[in-house]
């Protein structure tokens, strides 16, 4: 004879515990010591470079040109300041012009910052995102201004540059050609690594519209909002859009980041459903969705500067979150959250690493494993839909093939559509029988207070309904794989494998308020109040079925014996 196909039982894995570890030193070892070398000044065509920083912002060029000695010489042309609101001169003196019909830049490898102001001379060239016209500076993830050739080389040149994000300054001379040959490295470089997150984003909206599933358009959402955040940062050539006043270009940056910090979070909470297994969490993620909602505003009509301050911070605290949820989850044994497990150690290590960016010496390679960073960190988020579809079919199908061979058997309660008592002792003795009975297990018992007293008095048809109202309360909030049934009369059993304690207390609870807060009527509209009492046992060691069941049964004796509408445990 065919056996009926076993109730999903939640089992306990072996976590990869070095997973974060490893991503976390990886990220280490790729800000500290790839840069590699530190850059030279006959590398980078400059000499002599010094730098003065102005706290108050209101030095000019004559204030500045008339302090000679206020200015602290650099060992490298490379300038690291970090987060400040300071603004900062830089001066130095450019390296022997390019032989030939090649004109020379001055190039600044930083593409975020807010104003510059670079004087050769007499001359004096303005760029920055809040800076609307550039004039002849060309802006291609880094900023570049032409050399007239008439420059003396000789003579001081002075750049005045202020930021909001952070002070990150390599300078060099390169010329035309390098400058084209540079920015199509960058493009391709870049553009392959965009295009394969763009190439994601379809994959999840063309799964949307066959799968109809909304995790997937929630899904691409957070990535496109994701893209676009990455795009503004990392300086990407988009014409028009570096065009658009500051304020709207601004705009769109946070706007994209705030959306992108709350998509992912309502996709993770809807698909690891934190509302029922850590409502902690649940909570907390709304806190974290309004603290998005808060940087986007303090970055759009508030300070910029602090704004990026914040930044980081909020991202390690946030995916710092979601990645021990999810690695709770997994030890618990959710299979739903194995993708999203690596998913957030990705995202926490990009974090880690916009965290980190003071010190890193290298904006290129800091951008581009942030970048292939976020390429897998999207894949592992759709893998995790995939593998959620996959399951969620696997369980339906085994949950149709279980309820055929019930219904064949007769194992349905013809009046409530619970199992009834023969199923519950076949399934529990098979399982007994293989072994597959969990170490933890709970079982629920439920009782109709006073319900010989109905039917006495507004009769059995009312009575059935009560009773059939009673099943579909049970079935609303146990979960896919605890098996309710109608052990006789007015009394029910829930079984939950794997569950402990506290879970079977949480669904007798919300079965008791729900029956103890609804009305039911006779048939001449007399209100019928009613409630239950349930007693809740453990599993324990080496005990058989047949025991847990007594001793639910003496808690449920007990529950009726303090004055009904209670709950007991044993």
């Amino acid at each position: 004879m065919k056996l009926a196909p076993r109730p999903i039982i939640f089992q306990k894995r072996n976590v990869p515990l070095f997973v974060v570890p490893v991503l976390c030193a990886l990220a280490c070892v790729l800000i500290y010591a790839i840069p590699g070398k530190e850059p030279l000044f006959r590398d980078s065509r400059i000499l002599a470079v010094a730098v003065l920083e102005d706290p108050s912002g209101d030095l000019t060029i004559e204030d500045v040109t008339a302090r000679p000695n206020h200015f602290k010489q650099q060992q490298t042309p490379q300038i690291l300041k970090g987060h400040t609101r300071s603004t900062f001169w830089i001066r130095c003196t450019l390296g022997v012009p390019t032989q030939g019909d090649a004109t020379d830049y001055l190039e600044i490898a930083s593409a975020n910052l807010d104003e510059i102001k670079a004087y050769f001379g007499t001359r004096e060239i303005r760029a920055g995102i809040r800076e609307p016209h550039w004039g002849d500076t060309i802006h291609s993830f880094s900023w570049f201004f032409p050399i007239s050739p008439i420059v003396d080389r000789r003579e001081l040149v002075y750049v005045q540059v202020r930021s909001s994000d952070v002070i990150k300054l390599p300078l060099s001379v390169v010329t035309d050609e390098e400058m084209m040959l540079k920015t199509q490295r960058m493009i391709g470089f870049f553009g392959a690594l965009f295009g394969m997150l763009a190439a994601i984003v379809l994959v999840n909206l063309f799964s949307f519209f066959v799968l109809r599933e909304r995790y997937f358009l929630l899904n691409a959402i957070s990535l496109l909002f994701f893209m676009i955040y990455e795009l503004l940062q990392q300086g990407f050539p988009l014409g028009i859009l570096y065009r658009l006043p500051f304020f709207a270009s601004n705009a769109i940056l946070w706007i994209a980041f705030g959306a992108f910090g709350i998509s992912i979070f309502l996709f993770s909470r809807r698909v690891l459903r934190f509302e029922r297994r850590i409502p902690l969490v649940y909570a907390v993620t709304v806190i974290f969705m309004s603290l998005f909602v808060g940087e986007t505003c303090l970055g759009i009509f508030g300070s910029v500067y602090m704004a990026n301050s914040v930044l980081a911070p909020l991202m390690c605290a946030s995916s710092g979150l979601m990645l021990g949820a999810t690695y709770y989850l997994y030890a618990k044994g959710h299979q739903t959250s194995r993708y999203f497990l690596y998913a957030w150690a990705i995202l926490f290590t990009m974090s880690l690493i916009k965290g980190f960016q003071v010190t890193a010496k290298s904006q290129f390679w800091l951008s581009g494993v942030s970048m292939v960073n976020s390429i897998v960190f999207a894949l592992f988020f759709t893998f995790s839909i995939f593998d959620l579809i996959r399951l969620e079919i696997a369980e339906k199908d085994r949950l149709k093939e279980r309820e055929r061979y019930y219904r064949a058997l007769s194992n349905i309660d013809a009046l409530t559509g619970l199992y009834n008592r023969r199923y519950l002792g076949e399934i529990v003795a098979q399982m007994e029988k293989d072994n597959e009975m969990p170490p933890i297990s709970t079982l629920i018992m439920i009782d109709l207070d006073n319900f010989k007293n109905v039917n006495d008095t507004y009769g059995h048809l009312i009575g059935d309904i009560i009773l059939t109202k009673m099943s579909s309360t049970i079935k609303k909030h146990i979960r896919k794989s605890d098996i309710a049934c109608r052990y006789g009369g007015d009394e029910f059993l829930v079984f939950l494998p794997g569950a402990q304690l506290e879970i079977a207390q949480s669904i007798a609870e919300d079965i008791r308020s729900d029956i103890a807060g609804s009305v039911n009527y006779s048939e001449k509209g007399e209100e019928i109040l009613g409630s239950v009492s349930l007693g809740v046992t453990e599993s324990r060691v080496e005990e058989t079925f047949d025991g847990m069941f007594l001793r639910a049964d003496a808690a449920l004796y007990q529950a009726k014996k303090l004055g009904k509408n209670q709950i007991a445990f044993l």
